[in-house]
């Protein structure tokens, strides 16, 4: 994740969301794999359900 300035934010998801293990998350973006099968999404949006 990237702040306003596009600088690394350096907090966990799961603190800076406040997501908890299984919990369901749902993004919206644009996903690439590397040659290494890395996953990146340049997210424009994030849903995360709360119970």
């Amino acid at each position: 994740m990237v702040d306003d300035n596009g600088a690394l934010v350096k907090a966990e998801a799961r603190s800076l969301l406040d997501v908890k293990e299984l919990s369901t998350v749902v993004v919206s973006g644009k996903a690439q794999r590397d040659d290494a099968g890395n996953l990146t999404v340049l997210a424009s949006g994030v849903y995360v359900k709360k119970k």
